[in-house]
């Protein structure tokens, strides 16, 4: 059902990094990784695109390492 394959990333993330969710119902959300919190294990993202939600383009968000493995996809370097 999500819209991108699930496959192992094992590629440090980075400030820098964008991502894209994988649930349908978020498609075309896009993040960036603005800094690395908490020894890697957290990181503060912002919104690029949210097409259900312009308001929330520009928010920052703290996130787990985990969740960014899982939850999105990383669409470039």
């Amino acid at each position: 059902m999500s819209p991108l394959p699930v496959k192992k990333d094992d590629r440090p993330i980075e400030v820098g990094d964008r991502f894209t969710s994988r649930d349908w119902r978020d498609a075309g959300r896009t993040v960036e990784v603005r800094a690395v919190l908490a020894a890697g294990t957290r990181y503060k993202v912002q919104n690029e695109t949210h097409p259900l939600n312009p308001s929330a383009v520009g928010r920052h968000t703290i996130i787990s390492e985990q969740q960014l493995r899982t939850r999105w996809a990383r669409v470039s370097r």
